[in-house]
C-alpha cells in the first residue's frame, strides 16, 4: 500500500504523540492508518451525492450493504477503543519483574 507523503507524516506524528501519551508507538501508528485509509465512508459519501444528483429518493442496494458493513466494522473499534481506554486510565502492571 502506498502513502502520500502527507498521510505518512500523519501516522508518523501520531505513533510520537501515542508515546507522549503512553500508548506503544505500533498501536498509536496502527490507529492512524485505519483513521487516513477510511475509503468505505467515502464510498458510501459518494454513493449518496450520485444518487441525489441523479434525482433518486433512495440509496443504491450496494450503499446499505457498505453500510452494514461499517456498522460491523464499528463494533470491534469501538471495544478495541474501550479497552486502550481501561488500560490508559488504570495502567495495569502486565508483566511484572
Amino acid at each position: 500500500m502506498e502513502l502520500t507523503p502527507i498521510s505518512e507524516r500523519f501516522i508518523l506524528h501520531w505513533g510520537e504523540m501515542g508515546t507522549r501519551l503512553g500508548v506503544n508507538r505500533t498501536v498509536a501508528q496502527i490507529h492512524a492508518l485505519l483513521a487516513a485509509r477510511r475509503r468505505l465512508q467515502l464510498l458510501m459519501a459518494d454513493m449518496a451525492a450520485l444518487a441525489l444528483a441523479a434525482g433518486r429518493s433512495t440509496l443504491p442496494r450496494r450503499y446499505w450493504r457498505c453500510a452494514r458493513r461499517w456498522e460491523w466494522l464499528g463494533y470491534p473499534a469501538f471495544a478495541s477503543m474501550i479497552a486502550v481506554y481501561f488500560l490508559m486510565v488504570t495502567k495495569p502492571t502486565l508483566a511484572g519483574p
